[in-house]
């Protein structure tokens, strides 16, 4: 974002600078490399200017400035927004080879952005399909205004006092070369339906002005949105063509890229508001929101005590607005694939936000608005990356925020799938043009989290990263890779709502997980390998949906037993997986009535374990002491997939321990006689499995060198790695029987699978099926 200017070269305050150095001499390599920043005044007597070397470089180092030492070195757009009554800055490399220095430097000057006139906005409330007119004057700049840009953010009123805006959620609306544009705006939050309409004036070397034109009242033309979907479904029906009566329909087909844009915003908006209170009137009527969507990333649990019961005919009304949306988002699209082709870095942000906007909801996208929407992310992408050196470092942030939004968003097939992972490539090499060591960008939104982290090889010893509550990666101290300590690669780290449908759907069931990539690549973006030892293997922790359900714990009335020869209480758990590969874990959770009481807890796999001092014929054996019993009364133990790995069942055993036997970790051998008990109180168990699963290069689910941690619980799988690639894990309810020697419960056999009630997933697959069939919201 340099312009020349003889001795100097000017650059913009709001972006960064970022330079690149290189020994004339290809045969020597330099000792030492040191960048310096100094800041100029000019002397008018003279016409020359006095430098000044800035002296906090150590203090701002990895904030304003990366790699001081190293050939190429950014300053970040803080160093110029900090300094702004500073005109002028040189950036200097010193070069050290052996005893001799040998240096070069760039000076540079600030490119004042134009001049603000005045902007005004008519009307100043309207709906959605309202023309507004901005009217500009005044605005100059001695290198000449190059175009005017337009945004919309929403009020926020806090207190009903004040307002605030998020900038992320800024949506670009067009760009005008002339001083008058015509927009439409989206609809605002709240009784005040406010929106800040805000212009951007960029002269010719791309320095910009920034001005709130003001507040518009902004509410949904929902008559005429209804019957614009309305028309769609019609068309479909009776396979013709669209009636252009709808005023959404008229401007669609005027071929505007900017009013397609700002149509296909505005409605889309609205259509995620629409969801977002379905989803919370279905809450109320007392559907588990586990059963109607995924929840979106880093949100806490909150309390879903409902009003009243299921209601089976909002579940068809719910059902049908999704698929009515579902088919005028993918009109919409259709519309917008059609529209203007990509010229410039304008066009870039104005269609990536539409795109993020029209695929926020993902059960309302059809297969064919997924294909469409992934092949536009990628031109996109496609178009970015050619651009990049030519745009700010900001400007390509906003456009790859919106496309990975839109990327995650359609994931689904694995045609797409492939597709999206070449978009992230894509969108890694663009940015690897702005970022330094040091350095980092993150995307974090609810619906994806990607960061970008540029380093050297130290950099990745125990490296961890957080990238919301129970989510986590963290790098052991040791690590093989091919890399050298000075060769410099990105990091990047991605996790989404929902884990990509297996290939097989009967071998590995994705709901209620997140998904968890993480790549090392280095500077031509290709991935290398990075791969570590059992014993110090890498370690995830993927959260689960925060809103499933965990089904209750089942009574167990032991009490009532009276087998003069009963030794033990034994449960069958049948663990068969479908794919011998797939490996799980499982967990006991057993809460006593009476929590003073101790347990001696034994089990064997693939058979029942002996009622007698043969210690030798079981698997394993842990004692449940009434002493390291948990807050929430209830004993926890847990048996990982490498010990269940091809087995096809697992028989564990109760027995109460007496008054008079210790409960001690420091016995070597389990307390087992040959004596008959009873129980004195009943208990509660619940038994769950969980997997840990890595995606291989055919899109298959697999688990083998995977080992599910201790640390698993109702929340989140703990999951160690000794290679680095896409992850997620699986949960699935197992209910235990009793064999025949013991009371049986309600249900007499169980079979553990990775098998759920419901799932939920965007863009339906199906391999033998290429029809645009709407997506279901509820899949039983």
């Amino acid at each position: 974002m340099c312009s020349h200017n003889l001795e100097f070269q000017y650059i913009n305050p709001s972006t960064q600078v970022a330079l690149f150095s290189f020994s004339v001499d290809k045969s020597v390599s330099p000792t030492n490399i040191t960048w310096n920043v100094y800041y100029g005044l000019m002397n008018s007597s003279s016409d020359t200017h006095n430098w000044t070397l800035f002296t906090n470089m150590i203090k701002y180092r990895n904030i304003w400035f990366f790699g001081a030492y190293t050939t190429n070195f950014t300053a970040s757009n803080q160093l110029f927004q900090e300094n702004r009554n500073i005109a002028f800055w040189r950036f200097e490399v010193v070069y050290t080879i052996g005893q001799e220095k040998s240096l070069s430097a760039l000076n540079f000057e600030i490119n004042q952005p134009p001049t603000p006139g005045i902007c005004s906005i008519a009307p100043s409330n309207g709906k959605t399909t309202t023309k507004f007119n901005i009217s500009c004057g005044g605005w100059n700049d001695t290198d000449g205004i190059k175009d005017y840009s337009f945004y919309a953010e929403k009020v926020i009123f806090l207190m009903c006092l004040a307002w605030t805006k998020n900038p992320d959620h800024r949506l670009m609306l067009g760009t005008s070369l002339m001083m008058r544009f015509e927009l439409r705006l989206p609809a605002g939050d709240g009784n005040s339906s406010l929106v800040v309409v805000i212009m951007q004036a960029r002269d010719h070397l791309n320095s910009v002005t920034e001005v709130n034109i003001g507040n518009v009242s902004v509410v949904a033309d929902t008559d005429v949105i209804n019957s614009f979907v309305e028309a769609i479904k019609i068309t479909s029906k009776s396979n013709s063509t669209m009636s252009d009566k709808n005023p959404l329909v008229q401007l669609l087909n005027n071929n505007n890229s900017y009013v397609t844009a700002q149509v296909v915003t505005t409605v889309s908006q609205v259509f995620n508001e629409m969801n977002i209170k379905s989803i919370e009137l279905a809450v109320k009527m007392g559907i588990p929101l586990a059963n109607i969507g995924v929840s979106l990333l880093g949100i806490r649990k909150v309390d879903m005590r409902s009003e009243s019961s299921s209601n089976a005919s909002f579940y068809q009304t719910m059902k049908q607005e999704l698929n009515d949306h579902a088919s005028a988002r993918e009109y919409l699209m259709k519309t917008m694939n059609s529209s203007a082709t990509i010229t410039s870095s304008n066009i870039l942000l104005l269609q990536s936000s539409s795109l993020a906007q029209l695929t926020q909801v993902t059960n309302q996208l059809t297969r064919s608005t997924c294909i469409l929407a992934s092949n536009k992310c990628q031109a996109i992408s496609l178009a970015l990356q050619n651009i990049t050196a030519q745009i700010s470092f900001e400007d390509t942030q906003i456009i790859a925020n919106n496309i990975i939004q839109c990327a995650t968003n359609v994931l689904s097939t694995k045609i797409i799938a492939n597709q999206v992972n070449e978009t992230m490539t894509t969108i890694t090499a663009a940015l690897k043009v702005h970022l330094n060591v040091g350095q980092n960008m993150t995307v974090n939104t609810t619906a994806v989290f990607v960061s970008w982290e540029m380093g050297l090889k130290t950099f990745l010893i125990n490296k961890t990263i957080h990238p919301f509550d129970h989510a986590q990666i963290r790098l052991p101290s040791t690590l093989n890779s091919n890399l050298s300590d000075n060769d410099v690669f990105s990091l990047r780290s991605v996790v989404q709502p929902l884990a990509l449908p297996s290939r097989t759907h009967s071998q590995v069931n994705t709901s209620m997980s997140a998904m968890v990539s993480f790549s090392v690549l280095n500077s031509n973006g290709t991935e290398i390998p990075i791969h570590t030892d059992e014993e110090h293997a890498i370690e995830i922790i993927i959260p689960r949906d925060p809103y499933f359900v965990m089904p209750p714990m089942t009574l167990y009335n032991v009490t009532s037993l009276r087998d003069s020869k009963q030794q033990f209480y034994f449960h069958l758990i049948n663990i068969t997986q479908l794919n011998e590969n797939l490996t799980v874990s499982l967990h006991v959770e057993m809460r006593p009535s009476n929590q003073k009481l101790s347990y001696l807890l034994i089990f064997k796999f693939d058979s029942e374990p002996p009622l007698n001092i043969e210690i030798n014929d079981i698997d394993g054996w842990y004692l449940l002491c009434s002493s390291n019993i948990a807050s929430d009364g209830i004993h926890t133990y847990f048996i990982n997939n490498n010990r269940t790995a091809g087995r096809q069942s697992i028989v564990f055993g109760f027995r109460e321990l007496s008054s008079n036997e210790l409960c001690s970790y420091d016995l070597l051998t389990p307390p087992i006689s040959d004596k008959p008990f009873h129980f004195s109180s009943d208990y509660q168990l619940r038994t769950f499995t969980s997997a840990c699963y890595y995606l291989d290069s055919n899109n298959d689910w697999q688990s083998d060198g995977l080992l599910v941690g201790p640390m698993t619980n109702h929340y989140q799988t703990q999951c160690f790695t000794t290679h680095l690639t896409t992850f997620f894990s699986a949960y699935s309810n197992a209910p235990s029987t009793v064999t025949e020697n013991a009371m049986l419960p309600v249900n007499d056999q169980i079979n553990v699978g990775m098998n759920f009630s419901s799932s939920f997933h965007s863009c339906h697959d199906d391999d033998d099926n290429n029809n645009n069939t709407h997506i279901s919201a509820i899949q039983r």
